[in-house]
């Protein structure tokens, strides 16, 4: 065989080798995307990122804000994007909990390399079905609200003509193999499962009573009506919480706990339901008692002194942070000076630190 030969035989092999790893960084194994699975999008036009939580149903919330603040989340909330997955197909519609549907300024559809108007398509009333290649996709609806354009954003992950309905994270597939590993096995440990820690009434402080039954019905004034979606509860509870109670910053510079475990006094003069200033621990709890009323499991999770909570929503375990998400900040000795934020937050947990504690019952 001529030497020219040879030499364009070694260049057709490295180019299919070449291109064979290409694919494999592009792709995953045909079948391997299932509920709770995990699946690292760098070669699909997002770098970085990873994606989880695949279900075939999802609601896609948002939520009031100011300053076109980016709000969305992967569970029913005020109002946002409805989407079912069916092979290679995926019908959109929006849906609104308000009394008024929120104007739909914009919908759409981005893939690697392109983006697609669908405003004129997508509605409140009508599903739109979508026939997608192999692919990562983003919906962005943008609803006008209170004179301020907020985004919604659902994910779409198509493999092998197979669509799932996706969260997206900044984690790698090991980081949020260990998160959920994490959280799996204390909640193990502890024999806890979503049927066995909706008990609001045996959450205490310290095993001291924590107003358990004002929390409950300051619950029912906050969500009227039990039909409502799980997703929405939840979001009308912390937007509650986080608006009109605050976290003591006084306190915790000052004392290094809250003002009830300082002075030990249970009286009530330093409680968080009637003073509405306390710590994580505090809102925490205030938090988990409302939601397993509403019958919503909950639990508290703790990390090198700091409290936070995971609400299961639609079979799935999410973690919230009401604490980074209060509005007000308790700065005085007695409680009455407060310094405000712009706007309310939603702050993602910081899923890079360890969950070193799993609780239900106090």
């Amino acid at each position: 065989m001529r030497k020219s030969c040879r030499n364009k035989i070694r260049i057709v092999i490295l180019a299919g080798i070449i291109i064979s790893l290409l694919a494999s960084c592009t792709t995953v194994p045909k079948g391997s995307v299932v509920t709770g699975s995990a699946v690292n999008l760098t070669g699909y036009g997002l770098a970085n990122q990873t994606a989880f939580n695949f279900v075939k149903t999802m609601k896609t919330g948002s939520t009031y804000a100011t300053e076109d603040k980016y709000i969305s989340f992967p569970y029913e909330g005020y109002w946002g994007m409805e989407a079912v997955a069916e092979k290679n197909t995926v019908s959109l519609r929006t849906y609104s909990n308000l009394d008024d549907e929120p104007e739909i300024v914009s919908v759409t559809l981005s893939g690697r390399s392109n983006e697609t108007i669908l405003t004129d398509n997508i509605n409140y009333r009508e599903f739109y079905s979508l026939n997608l290649d192999s692919g990562v996709y983003r919906v962005n609806t943008v609803f006008a609200v209170n004179g301020v354009d907020i985004t919604n954003t659902l994910y779409i992950f198509v493999d092998y003509e197979e669509a799932w309905l996706c969260e997206v994270t900044w984690m790698d597939e090991k980081q949020f193999a260990r998160r959920r590993g994490e959280f799996e096995t204390l909640m193990s440990k502890a024999d806890f499962t979503s049927e066995n820690i909706l008990d609001w009434k045996s959450v205490t402080h310290n095993g001291k009573d924590f107003d358990n039954e004002k929390w409950a019905a300051l619950s029912d004034t906050i969500i009227p009506k039990d039909e409502l979606p799980e997703g929405y509860k939840v979001m009308l509870l912390h937007d509650w919480l986080c608006d009109n109670t605050a976290f003591d910053e006084y306190a915790l510079d000052t004392y290094g706990t809250n003002r009830e475990d300082y002075f030990s006094d249970y009286s009530g003069k330093y409680n968080f339901y009637d003073t509405r200033i306390g710590v994580c621990t505090d809102i925490a709890e205030a938090f988990m008692i409302m939601c397993r009323y509403k019958g919503i499991p909950c639990v508290t999770c703790a990390n090198d002194g700091h409290r936070w909570n995971a609400v299961f929503i639609n079979g799935i375990w999410y973690e919230m942070d009401l604490t980074n998400d209060m509005y007000h900040r308790a700065t005085s000795e007695d409680g009455s000076e407060f310094t405000e934020r712009g706007s309310r937050d939603y702050t993602a947990v910081d899923m890079n630190n360890n969950i070193l504690e799993v609780n239900a019952i106090y």
